[in-house]
């Protein structure tokens, strides 16, 4: 007994053109939905995924206060509990 014969059905090349077309439209707009479904969840201030820029950031940039100073802490914490100012030094490095 022999193996049967596999027919193969050959494809024109125009067909797989067209495959490779369809194939990379369809991936690009599920990527442009996942992007526009993460944009979207952003706005709602939900959970997101990609680094989006609110446009306040900006104005609370210019708004947000000094950056913690921890010899400032430290300083008015010892002050507090009762050691006088000249008996504290610091040292930068």
């Amino acid at each position: 007994m022999y193996p049967a014969k596999k027919n193969r059905i050959k494809t024109p090349a125009g067909l797989r053109s067209h495959l490779a077309a369809l194939s990379a439209i369809l991936t690009f707009l599920a990527l442009l939905s996942a992007v526009w479904l993460d944009r979207l969840n952003f706005q709602q201030q939900k959970v997101y995924y990609l680094p989006w820029r609110s446009p306040s950031q900006s104005l609370t940039a210019s708004l947000t206060p000094a950056p913690f100073s921890l010899s400032e802490f430290l300083r008015q914490h010892l002050s507090q509990l009762g050691l006088s100012p000249e008996a504290i030094t610091e040292e930068k490095t």
